[in-house]
């Protein structure tokens, strides 16, 4: 289970600082099992999109929350410091 996010910083769009999988049987109570912590050692394709994802084995469920925490602000080196950060995520995939 994954997603797909994009990583464009001339146009202020980052990689999420992370991203949180939940499952529930009943849509109600969600259960945490996946966190994912981006890092500048995944693998970015020419698109700028990068694929967030983790193997979950033998998962039985009904609904699926993912979570994608936004960086909050452009980091100090670039030219929008301090500006808010985009996050974008192009694809959700469940196998």
């Amino acid at each position: 289970m994954g997603i797909d996010v994009l990583q464009l910083p001339g146009s202020w769009i980052f990689l999420p600082s992370s991203v949180e999988f939940f499952v529930s049987a009943d849509g109600i109570n969600f259960n945490l099992i996946n966190t994912i912590y981006p890092s500048e050692t995944d693998e970015m394709r020419p698109d700028g999109l990068v694929m967030l994802s983790k193997a979950v084995e033998n998962l039985h469920t009904h609904y699926i929350r993912i979570k994608a925490t936004n960086i909050g602000i452009c980091p100090p080196a670039l030219p929008c410091a301090g500006q808010k950060a985009w996050l974008f995520v192009s694809e959700v995939e469940i196998e």
